[in-house]
């Protein structure tokens, strides 16, 4: 019996960026429900908490399963949000899915998680020092990443109480820079015209 042939098939979580593509290794015999299994297993983080047969996926339009300009990001990305795309049933086995051979550079199906799934927020940490104070005053801030310079001000008078009591957050100026915290910190920072 010869072996079905391998299929690496080329994936995106709906929404996110190209960089964000990942692939997944099958056989064109394999059924739907493993491509969710295979697909949970690339993306446990960006799926925890959700059964494999709650991902919706989608077969990309013929435009953006076989791009072929890996240059145009931004084109693919366009198409991606345009083109119309084709929901898999689940009762299928991938060479039903995949009539055509699956081009290198395009991106074949797309991943939705349902509805009303919310996928776990990333957190950020912000090192902050209050212009005039050394290095060794640095203080860290942690915030979700779809915060606002609003939500920062405001973490950073509730870390630095009592220094900010008499400041309302939204007086408060921050500065965004970019320097290692080295010996020369507080020299660069002087430099600055803030």
């Amino acid at each position: 019996m010869p072996d079905t042939p391998d299929l690496s098939i080329s994936c995106l979580v709906w929404g996110d960026v190209l960089d964000h593509l990942f692939e997944v290794q099958l056989k064109e015999t394999d059924s739907v429900p493993m491509l969710r299994k295979a697909i949970k297993e690339q993306k446990p983080h960006a799926f925890h908490g959700l059964d494999a047969n709650d991902l919706e996926i989608f077969r990309t339009s013929a435009l953006v399963a076989g791009w072929d300009d890996a240059d145009d990001t931004e084109g693919l990305m366009e198409a991606v949000a345009s083109e119309k795309h084709a929901k898999v049933m689940p009762n299928r086995v991938l060479s039903q899915v995949f009539r055509w051979p699956l081009a290198v550079g395009g991106i074949h199906i797309l991943v939705k998680p349902p509805s009303t799934f919310t996928a776990p927020q990333a957190t950020i940490s912000i090192n902050c020092l209050v212009v005039g104070d050394t290095r060794n005053h640095i203080f860290t801030v942690d915030l979700a990443g779809t915060q606002k310079v609003s939500h920062l001000k405001d973490a950073i008078k509730e870390k630095k109480k009592p220094y900010f009591d008499n400041v309302p957050a939204d007086h408060l100026e921050i500065f965004r820079t970019s320097f290692p915290n080295d010996g020369e910190l507080e020299d660069k920072l002087k430099n600055l015209n803030f």
